[in-house]
């Protein structure tokens, strides 16, 4: 019972967090999610949400506008390689 406790307060401060705080506080609780619970669906929103609601296409990513999106993505597949490395 602790243990979905936990899950379901991390992911709603990781959301909350997608939303009001800066993106540097949204990828640490990110990284929780994905080292304690492995939560890929719910970084993966949170970053879809991030860009529908502050995502501007970048010039200089020849305008790709999907940032958030694309770095929690790449943070969720480095979390399944690390643990299927280190962990099993």
């Amino acid at each position: 019972m602790t243990h979905l406790i936990g899950k379901v307060s991390l992911s709603a401060a990781f959301l909350v967090s997608a939303l009001l705080l800066p993106w540097w506080s949204t990828v640490i609780l990110g990284i929780l999610l994905l080292g304690f619970y492995r939560s890929y669906a719910v970084v993966v929103t949170g970053g879809v949400l991030m860009d529908l609601i502050f995502g501007v296409a970048q010039p200089a990513l020849f305008g790709f506008a999907y940032i958030y999106t694309a770095m929690f993505l790449v943070l969720v597949l480095l979390s399944m390689y690390l643990n299927t490395r280190i962990l099993e």
